[in-house]
């Protein structure tokens, strides 16, 4: 199982999205830091959320999410600029 930690955090490093906080977290492209991602959202609690960062729109990644989790991960952006995408992501069940 991938550790919150293995995934690059602003701040502290350690998010505690296991515990129903809320994480921020930072996406690259490769299949390696997706496989993160993912491992990150099977970890969250029900209720919890994360919140993902990146500089551009992860069309990629939330197929794959959307494929794995179906209706158990809702995601909502909180921003949409460009060079400032800011996904939600909460674990529903």
């Amino acid at each position: 199982m991938i550790e919150l930690t293995d995934i690059s955090c602003p701040g502290s490093g350690g998010c505690g999205c296991g515990s129903g906080g809320v994480c921020g977290c930072s996406a690259g492209t490769s299949d390696t830091t997706h496989d993160s991602v993912l491992g990150a959202l099977e970890q969250l609690q029900a209720g919890s959320s994360m919140v993902l960062f990146a500089d551009r729109e992860p069309h990629m990644l939330l197929a794959r999410i959307d494929e794995r989790f179906g209706d158990a991960v809702s995601w909502e952006y909180d921003s949409r600029e460009v060079g400032d995408i800011r996904l939600r992501f909460t674990k529903e069940t």
